[in-house]
């Protein structure tokens, strides 16, 4: 392990005659670590997955080249998630309040709410329209 040896500082006997206290090192290569919590100061890079059994709370940014939500994505505050490039949506997408279409150079191009639908752009229809009054 290359950095200064590993010591516990502040050592305290623990249960089964273990040690409990600060360990110090400058590189940690652990096959498995297992904690009550953990506080990365600056900066976790994962090489494969991470999978928290329960909360996982970021206070800054979350950049992935590929994330997978297998559950339920929650954000808040506005604009609080932005998708750039291409984005695919299988299966239903819900917009419980608004919903806006842009194009950058042009503003907006479709708005939802307030039980209203406003497009602000050609619409091309292919097939029948109906409309119920």
């Amino acid at each position: 392990m290359p950095g200064p040896a590993l010591r516990l500082v502040g050592e305290h006997p623990g249960e089964g005659g273990r040690q409990w206290g600060t360990v110090a090192a400058g590189k940690a290569d652990l096959d498995d670590l297992v904690t009550a919590r953990a506080l990365v100061k600056e900066h976790l890079t994962a090489h494969g997955d991470v999978r928290p059994l329960r909360d996982l709370v970021v206070g800054g940014t979350v950049s992935a080249s590929d994330l997978t939500v297998g559950g339920k994505l929650t954000t808040s505050g506005e604009y609080a998630l932005t998708v750039h490039g291409a984005s695919v949506f299988e299966g239903k997408v819900n917009a419980n309040k608004h919903l806006s279409v842009r194009s950058e150079g042009v503003g907006w191009i479709l708005h939802t709410g307030d039980e209203k639908v406003a497009i602000q752009a050609d619409l091309r229809v292919h097939g029948q329209l109906h409309a119920d009054s």
